[in-house]
């Protein structure tokens, strides 16, 4: 039993010593790990909206803030005029080597008629040589009609790669979360 009060007295000594009257929190000290992750827009600009505060919870996918769009809007716009005309062209382009074949055909069958006018003796080598002539000319503008519609074309993609270019910069202008924290 004195053994039990020899043990007693010390630990209540160290218990009133270790609750000293400074009233002090509870402290330590330890290891806290954080994952730091820097977020950045793919488009400059000023940020108009900030969609979340500092220790709030952001799960993956959320749309952070917004970077003003009004620039990129009406870039897009442009670029909208941009193809509607150069699909215009195309259509233009068409309608021209429509026209030229009808030319074409025309002018191969009066230079067919001519030629065989000729070989009998009916016609001269003079309406030969311009009916030829112009059948090399309809030719040739079904030609320049074909390569106005391919430049057409090339146009009008380069218009629509211009407009699906503004699309992803506008939506970049929208930076999301990678990850959730």
């Amino acid at each position: 039993m004195k053994t039990i009060r020899f043990l007693f007295i010390p630990i209540i000594m160290m218990l009133l010593v270790s609750c000293g009257g400074d009233n002090l929190l509870p402290s330590g000290s330890g290891l806290i790990e954080a994952t730091e992750v820097i977020i950045s827009s793919e488009v400059t600009g000023r940020l108009i909206n900030f969609n979340f505060a500092e220790g709030d919870e952001i799960h993956a996918g959320d749309i952070i803030g917004l970077i003003d769009t009004t620039t990129i809007a009406l870039r897009l716009k442009d670029a909208a005029a941009l193809t509607r005309a150069a699909e215009t062209k195309v259509q233009s382009a068409s309608l021209a080597i429509e026209q030229a074949e009808y030319n074409y055909d025309l002018a191969k069958k009066e230079f067919d008629r001519v030629e065989a006018l000729v070989k009998s003796g009916s016609a001269n080598r003079q309406q030969y040589d311009q009916l030829e002539t112009a059948r090399q000319q309809a030719s040739l503008a079904k030609k320049q009609a074909g390569a106005a519609r391919d430049a057409a074309e090339a146009d009008l993609l380069r218009a629509r790669a211009g407009y699906d270019i503004l699309k992803k910069q506008l939506s970049d202008c929208m930076p999301t979360s990678p990850l959730a924290g």
